[in-house]
């Protein structure tokens, strides 16, 4: 007998990086979330992923 598996994918997040740095930032930052996520290019969202992780984050 088989069973039949189901599977359905409710939401994604586009950009989880992205995400994590704007959040992380938003923490220490006098600045509203709109600037920061307008800060955000690819290169300085790897560096502080990168950062956040050899701090142990």
């Amino acid at each position: 007998m088989e069973t039949a598996l189901k599977v359905e994918l409710l939401q994604y997040t586009p950009e989880p990086e992205k995400l994590v740095s704007a959040a992380a930032k938003l923490c220490y930052s006098s600045s509203g979330i709109d600037t920061i996520m307008g800060n955000l290019s690819p290169d300085n969202v790897e560096k502080f992923i990168e950062m956040l992780m050899n701090l142990g984050h």
